[in-house]
Protein backbone atom coordinates (compact mmCIF):
# COMPACT_ATOMS: atom_id res chain seq x y z
CA UNK A 1 0.00 0.00 0.00
CA UNK A 2 2.98 2.50 0.90
CA UNK A 3 4.32 1.59 -2.68
CA UNK A 4 0.99 2.16 -4.29
CA UNK A 5 0.68 5.66 -2.59
CA UNK A 6 4.30 6.72 -3.41
CA UNK A 7 3.56 5.66 -7.10
CA UNK A 8 0.55 8.18 -7.25
CA UNK A 9 2.30 11.05 -5.28
CA UNK A 10 4.93 10.48 -8.15
CA UNK A 11 2.31 10.41 -11.07
CA UNK A 12 0.56 13.72 -9.27
CA UNK A 13 4.26 16.05 -8.85
CA UNK A 14 4.75 15.10 -12.79
CA UNK A 15 1.26 16.11 -13.63
CA UNK A 16 1.43 19.67 -11.72
CA UNK A 17 4.99 20.49 -13.48
CA UNK A 18 2.92 19.03 -16.84
CA UNK A 19 -0.06 20.86 -16.02
CA UNK A 20 1.56 23.95 -14.41
CA UNK A 21 0.09 27.18 -16.20
CA UNK A 22 0.20 25.47 -19.88
CA UNK A 23 -3.48 24.92 -19.76
CA UNK A 24 -4.26 28.83 -19.26
CA UNK A 25 -1.97 29.62 -22.42
CA UNK A 26 -3.14 28.12 -25.82
CA UNK A 27 -5.11 29.65 -28.40
CA UNK A 28 -5.75 29.91 -32.07
CA UNK A 29 -3.37 31.35 -34.63
CA UNK A 30 -4.55 31.88 -38.29
CA UNK A 31 -2.51 28.86 -40.04
CA UNK A 32 0.71 30.10 -42.08
CA UNK A 33 3.42 28.70 -43.97
CA UNK A 34 4.90 25.66 -42.30
CA UNK A 35 8.32 25.71 -43.86
CA UNK A 36 10.98 26.42 -40.55
CA UNK A 37 14.73 27.60 -41.03
CA UNK A 38 16.70 26.59 -38.25
CA UNK A 39 20.00 29.30 -38.27
CA UNK A 40 23.12 28.48 -37.12
CA UNK A 41 25.98 30.41 -36.80
CA UNK A 42 29.85 29.31 -37.55
CA UNK A 43 33.28 31.26 -36.28
CA UNK A 44 36.85 30.11 -36.87
CA UNK A 45 39.19 30.72 -34.56
CA UNK A 46 42.73 30.45 -36.04
CA UNK A 47 42.18 31.93 -39.40
CA UNK A 48 44.08 35.46 -39.00
CA UNK A 49 40.96 36.87 -38.46
CA UNK A 50 39.28 38.51 -35.63
CA UNK A 51 35.75 37.52 -35.94
CA UNK A 52 32.83 38.01 -33.30
CA UNK A 53 33.10 36.25 -29.92
CA UNK A 54 37.10 36.10 -29.94
CA UNK A 55 39.43 38.49 -28.73
CA UNK A 56 42.03 37.96 -30.96
CA UNK A 57 42.92 35.31 -33.56
CA UNK A 58 46.57 34.48 -33.90
CA UNK A 59 48.37 37.51 -35.46
CA UNK A 60 45.57 39.66 -35.28
CA UNK A 61 45.25 41.31 -32.64
CA UNK A 62 41.68 43.67 -33.17
CA UNK A 63 44.42 46.74 -32.85
CA UNK A 64 44.76 45.96 -29.05
CA UNK A 65 48.21 46.42 -27.29
CA UNK A 66 49.33 45.58 -23.73
CA UNK A 67 48.75 49.41 -23.42
CA UNK A 68 45.27 49.50 -24.12
CA UNK A 69 44.74 46.86 -22.15
CA UNK A 70 46.02 49.07 -18.97
CA UNK A 71 49.71 47.55 -18.91
CA UNK A 72 52.61 49.78 -19.43
CA UNK A 73 54.13 47.98 -22.16
CA UNK A 74 55.28 44.88 -23.62
CA UNK A 75 54.43 42.35 -26.60
CA UNK A 76 50.37 41.25 -26.33
CA UNK A 77 49.68 37.51 -27.72
CA UNK A 78 47.13 35.71 -28.50
CA UNK A 79 46.31 32.14 -27.40
CA UNK A 80 45.16 29.38 -29.76
CA UNK A 81 41.71 29.49 -28.04
CA UNK A 82 41.77 32.78 -29.17
CA UNK A 83 42.14 34.78 -26.25
CA UNK A 84 44.64 37.84 -25.27
CA UNK A 85 48.00 36.10 -23.94
CA UNK A 86 49.12 39.02 -21.42
CA UNK A 87 51.95 36.98 -20.27
CA UNK A 88 53.99 39.66 -21.93
CA UNK A 89 53.11 42.58 -20.81
CA UNK A 90 55.07 44.40 -17.99
CA UNK A 91 53.17 47.09 -15.44
CA UNK A 92 55.59 49.32 -13.72
CA UNK A 93 59.19 50.83 -15.08
CA UNK A 94 60.91 48.17 -17.31
CA UNK A 95 59.70 44.79 -19.08
CA UNK A 96 61.50 43.25 -21.49
CA UNK A 97 59.87 41.62 -24.80
CA UNK A 98 61.30 42.08 -28.40
CA UNK A 99 61.67 39.91 -31.23
CA UNK A 100 58.48 37.93 -33.66
CA UNK A 101 55.97 36.43 -32.11
CA UNK A 102 55.46 33.10 -33.87
CA UNK A 103 51.81 31.58 -32.43
CA UNK A 104 52.14 27.90 -31.42
CA UNK A 105 50.69 25.30 -33.49
CA UNK A 106 47.14 24.48 -33.21
CA UNK A 107 45.09 21.76 -33.06
CA UNK A 108 41.77 21.02 -35.14
CA UNK A 109 39.42 21.48 -33.28
CA UNK A 110 35.24 21.97 -33.32
CA UNK A 111 32.88 23.17 -30.61
CA UNK A 112 29.29 22.47 -31.03
CA UNK A 113 26.94 24.55 -28.39
CA UNK A 114 23.29 25.48 -27.98
CA UNK A 115 19.91 24.82 -26.26
CA UNK A 116 18.34 21.26 -26.05
CA UNK A 117 16.39 20.63 -22.84
CA UNK A 118 17.20 20.78 -19.32
CA UNK A 119 19.40 18.41 -18.18
CA UNK A 120 18.87 16.66 -21.86
CA UNK A 121 21.64 14.04 -22.84
CA UNK A 122 22.30 15.30 -26.30
CA UNK A 123 24.47 12.90 -28.76
CA UNK A 124 26.76 14.49 -31.55
CA UNK A 125 27.41 11.96 -34.40
CA UNK A 126 30.18 12.77 -37.37
CA UNK A 127 29.26 11.26 -40.55
CA UNK A 128 26.87 8.92 -38.74
CA UNK A 129 28.91 8.00 -36.18
CA UNK A 130 28.58 8.96 -32.70
CA UNK A 131 31.32 11.34 -32.03
CA UNK A 132 30.19 12.73 -28.48
CA UNK A 133 27.80 13.34 -26.39
CA UNK A 134 27.07 15.65 -22.97
CA UNK A 135 24.34 16.59 -20.66
CA UNK A 136 22.41 20.15 -21.07
CA UNK A 137 22.42 21.93 -17.71
CA UNK A 138 18.95 23.06 -16.04
CA UNK A 139 18.63 26.14 -18.39
CA UNK A 140 19.29 23.76 -21.56
CA UNK A 141 22.38 25.00 -22.68
CA UNK A 142 24.89 22.47 -23.98
CA UNK A 143 28.51 22.18 -25.39
CA UNK A 144 30.15 19.72 -26.85
CA UNK A 145 34.10 19.89 -28.04
CA UNK A 146 35.49 17.50 -30.65
CA UNK A 147 39.02 17.25 -30.93
CA UNK A 148 41.81 15.02 -32.93
CA UNK A 149 39.53 15.81 -36.24
CA UNK A 150 41.08 15.89 -39.65
CA UNK A 151 40.46 18.92 -42.32
CA UNK A 152 37.39 18.00 -44.78
CA UNK A 153 34.22 18.54 -45.30
CA UNK A 154 31.95 17.11 -42.37
CA UNK A 155 28.59 15.94 -41.90
CA UNK A 156 27.67 16.85 -37.42
CA UNK A 157 24.01 15.15 -36.66
CA UNK A 158 22.77 16.01 -32.94
CA UNK A 159 19.61 14.67 -31.02
CA UNK A 160 18.55 15.26 -27.70
CA UNK A 161 16.65 12.98 -24.94
CA UNK A 162 14.44 14.37 -22.47
CA UNK A 163 13.85 13.75 -19.13
CA UNK A 164 10.83 11.24 -20.06
CA UNK A 165 13.05 9.36 -22.76
CA UNK A 166 11.64 10.68 -26.05
CA UNK A 167 14.06 11.44 -28.15
CA UNK A 168 14.34 14.53 -30.54
CA UNK A 169 14.27 14.55 -34.61
CA UNK A 170 17.68 14.53 -35.61
CA UNK A 171 19.03 18.05 -36.70
CA UNK A 172 22.10 17.90 -39.19
CA UNK A 173 24.26 20.15 -41.11
CA UNK A 174 27.69 20.15 -43.17
CA UNK A 175 30.66 22.25 -42.58
CA UNK A 176 34.24 22.63 -43.52
CA UNK A 177 36.97 21.87 -41.12
CA UNK A 178 40.30 23.61 -41.83
CA UNK A 179 43.57 22.06 -40.32
CA UNK A 180 44.97 23.84 -37.08
CA UNK A 181 41.80 26.06 -36.52
CA UNK A 182 38.73 26.11 -34.08
CA UNK A 183 35.44 25.65 -35.61
CA UNK A 184 32.61 26.47 -33.50
CA UNK A 185 28.95 26.35 -34.34
CA UNK A 186 26.72 28.03 -32.07
CA UNK A 187 23.06 29.40 -32.38
CA UNK A 188 21.78 25.37 -32.48
CA UNK A 189 18.42 24.90 -30.76
CA UNK A 190 17.21 21.40 -31.22
CA UNK A 191 13.51 20.69 -32.05
CA UNK A 192 11.52 19.88 -29.24
CA UNK A 193 9.90 16.27 -28.46
CA UNK A 194 6.62 15.72 -28.86
CA UNK A 195 4.53 12.78 -27.56
CA UNK A 196 0.19 11.94 -27.64
CA UNK A 197 -1.45 10.54 -24.43
CA UNK A 198 -3.12 8.42 -27.04
CA UNK A 199 -3.20 7.67 -30.96
CA UNK A 200 -6.68 6.47 -30.87
CA UNK A 201 -9.81 9.97 -30.23
CA UNK A 202 -13.37 9.74 -30.26
CA UNK A 203 -14.59 13.05 -32.19
CA UNK A 204 -15.00 15.50 -29.25
CA UNK A 205 -12.80 14.15 -27.04
CA UNK A 206 -9.76 16.15 -25.97
CA UNK A 207 -5.99 14.99 -27.22
CA UNK A 208 -2.97 15.51 -24.71
CA UNK A 209 0.09 16.95 -26.82
CA UNK A 210 2.73 17.28 -24.67
CA UNK A 211 6.75 16.92 -24.83
CA UNK A 212 9.78 19.17 -23.44
CA UNK A 213 11.80 22.12 -25.09
CA UNK A 214 14.10 24.97 -23.73
CA UNK A 215 12.45 26.81 -20.20
CA UNK A 216 9.39 29.46 -21.24
CA UNK A 217 9.71 28.62 -25.06
CA UNK A 218 6.52 29.84 -27.36
CA UNK A 219 5.61 26.01 -28.98
CA UNK A 220 3.57 26.17 -32.01
CA UNK A 221 1.47 22.74 -32.91
CA UNK A 222 0.49 22.26 -36.45
CA UNK A 223 -2.33 19.46 -36.62
CA UNK A 224 -2.75 18.28 -39.93
CA UNK A 225 -5.65 16.94 -41.97
CA UNK A 226 -7.20 16.47 -45.13
CA UNK A 227 -8.58 20.21 -45.16
CA UNK A 228 -6.89 23.41 -43.59
CA UNK A 229 -4.64 22.56 -40.95
CA UNK A 230 -4.94 23.73 -37.21
CA UNK A 231 -2.63 25.76 -35.82
CA UNK A 232 -2.70 25.83 -32.16
CA UNK A 233 -0.07 27.66 -29.44
CA UNK A 234 1.22 26.90 -26.24
CA UNK A 235 4.10 28.15 -23.73
CA UNK A 236 6.62 25.78 -22.18
CA UNK A 237 7.41 26.01 -18.60
CA UNK A 238 10.11 26.45 -16.21
CA UNK A 239 11.50 23.06 -16.61
CA UNK A 240 10.67 22.95 -20.18
CA UNK A 241 7.73 21.25 -20.50
CA UNK A 242 4.64 21.65 -22.22
CA UNK A 243 1.11 20.70 -22.49
CA UNK A 244 -2.09 21.09 -24.83
CA UNK A 245 -5.39 20.09 -24.67
CA UNK A 246 -6.11 19.76 -28.15
CA UNK A 247 -10.45 19.78 -29.00
CA UNK A 248 -11.24 17.25 -31.90
CA UNK A 249 -14.27 18.41 -32.61
CA UNK A 250 -13.44 20.48 -35.93
CA UNK A 251 -11.55 17.43 -36.85
CA UNK A 252 -12.63 14.75 -39.48
CA UNK A 253 -13.69 11.58 -38.82
CA UNK A 254 -10.00 9.46 -39.98
CA UNK A 255 -6.14 9.85 -39.80
CA UNK A 256 -4.81 12.84 -38.92
CA UNK A 257 -0.67 14.20 -37.87
CA UNK A 258 0.74 16.24 -35.28
CA UNK A 259 4.30 18.09 -34.99
CA UNK A 260 5.46 21.17 -32.95
CA UNK A 261 8.26 23.73 -33.03
CA UNK A 262 9.51 26.29 -30.54
CA UNK A 263 11.07 29.86 -30.47
CA UNK A 264 12.89 30.26 -27.44
CA UNK A 265 13.00 33.92 -25.19
CA UNK A 266 16.30 35.05 -26.86
CA UNK A 267 14.42 34.75 -30.63
CA UNK A 268 15.96 31.27 -31.70
CA UNK A 269 13.73 29.00 -33.48
CA UNK A 270 13.68 25.01 -33.84
CA UNK A 271 13.26 22.91 -36.81
CA UNK A 272 9.76 20.83 -36.09
CA UNK A 273 9.74 17.65 -33.64
CA UNK A 274 8.56 14.22 -34.83
CA UNK A 275 5.36 13.86 -36.68
CA UNK A 276 2.96 11.93 -34.67
CA UNK A 277 -0.36 10.31 -36.28
CA UNK A 278 -3.59 9.65 -34.34
CA UNK A 279 -7.27 9.11 -35.65
CA UNK A 280 -10.23 10.47 -34.87
CA UNK A 281 -13.16 7.86 -34.39
CA UNK A 282 -16.91 7.79 -34.79
CA UNK A 283 -19.05 10.73 -33.27
CA UNK A 284 -19.45 10.45 -29.29
CA UNK A 285 -22.75 8.97 -27.91
CA UNK A 286 -25.46 11.69 -27.37
CA UNK A 287 -26.44 10.14 -24.47
CA UNK A 288 -24.08 9.69 -21.23
CA UNK A 289 -22.53 6.47 -19.79
CA UNK A 290 -24.37 4.46 -17.40
CA UNK A 291 -23.01 5.51 -14.32
CA UNK A 292 -23.91 2.21 -12.71
CA UNK A 293 -20.81 1.29 -14.77
CA UNK A 294 -18.67 3.91 -15.12
CA UNK A 295 -16.31 5.12 -12.32
CA UNK A 296 -16.48 8.84 -11.39
CA UNK A 297 -13.00 9.19 -12.05
CA UNK A 298 -12.83 7.30 -15.50
CA UNK A 299 -14.38 10.53 -17.39
CA UNK A 300 -13.99 8.89 -21.01
CA UNK A 301 -15.95 5.93 -19.58
CA UNK A 302 -13.22 3.52 -21.16
CA UNK A 303 -12.68 0.05 -19.92
CA UNK A 304 -10.09 -2.92 -20.69
CA UNK A 305 -10.68 -6.30 -21.93
CA UNK A 306 -11.71 -7.37 -18.51
CA UNK A 307 -14.64 -5.26 -18.49
CA UNK A 308 -12.37 -2.91 -15.73
CA UNK A 309 -12.81 0.87 -15.33
CA UNK A 310 -9.46 2.53 -16.94
CA UNK A 311 -8.09 5.67 -15.34
CA UNK A 312 -5.67 6.77 -16.98
CA UNK A 313 -3.47 10.28 -19.27
CA UNK A 314 -7.24 10.33 -21.16
CA UNK A 315 -9.05 10.99 -17.78
CA UNK A 316 -6.56 13.61 -16.98
CA UNK A 317 -6.84 15.19 -20.26
CA UNK A 318 -10.14 15.59 -19.99
CA UNK A 319 -10.06 17.23 -16.11
CA UNK A 320 -7.19 19.67 -17.19
CA UNK A 321 -9.58 20.94 -20.50
CA UNK A 322 -12.86 21.11 -18.00
CA UNK A 323 -10.27 23.01 -15.26
CA UNK A 324 -11.75 25.94 -13.27
CA UNK A 325 -15.33 26.01 -14.06
CA UNK A 326 -16.42 23.06 -15.81
CA UNK A 327 -17.70 22.50 -18.84
CA UNK A 328 -18.76 19.10 -18.41
CA UNK A 329 -20.25 18.47 -14.39
CA UNK A 330 -18.47 14.93 -14.65
CA UNK A 331 -15.01 16.45 -14.36
CA UNK A 332 -15.98 17.81 -11.04
CA UNK A 333 -15.28 15.00 -8.73
CA UNK A 334 -15.85 16.27 -5.17
CA UNK A 335 -19.20 18.20 -6.27
CA UNK A 336 -17.89 21.93 -5.12
CA UNK A 337 -18.55 23.52 -8.45
CA UNK A 338 -15.08 24.17 -9.94
CA UNK A 339 -12.32 21.54 -11.06
CA UNK A 340 -9.19 22.04 -9.41
CA UNK A 341 -6.12 20.26 -7.83
CA UNK A 342 -8.72 18.63 -5.40
CA UNK A 343 -10.21 16.99 -8.40
CA UNK A 344 -6.91 15.89 -9.36
CA UNK A 345 -5.67 14.14 -6.16
CA UNK A 346 -9.15 12.35 -6.43
CA UNK A 347 -8.38 10.94 -9.53
CA UNK A 348 -5.26 10.15 -9.13
CA UNK A 349 -6.27 7.87 -6.39
CA UNK A 350 -8.06 5.97 -8.72
CA UNK A 351 -5.39 5.38 -11.45
CA UNK A 352 -5.03 2.23 -12.93
CA UNK A 353 -2.66 3.42 -15.73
Amino acid sequence: MKIKSEKRLSIFLFLIILAGLTFNHFYNVKAQNATIWATIKISVCGNNVKEEGEQCDRTDLGGATCQSLGYSGGTLRCTSGCLFDTSGCYSGGGGGGGGVYVPPPAETRVIIQGMAYPMANVTVLKDGVVAGSTIADPGASFKIELTNLTAGVWTFSLWAEDNKGRRSQTFSFTVTITAGVTTTISNIFLPPTIDLTTDRVKKGETLGILGQTAPQSEIIIYVYSPTEPLIKKTKADLVGAYFYNLDTTPLEIGQHSVKSKAQAPNGLITDFSKTLSFQVLEELPTKPPPTEKCHKANLNCDFDKKDRNTINFVDVSILLYNWGKPKNPRADLNGDGKVNYTDLSILLYYWTG
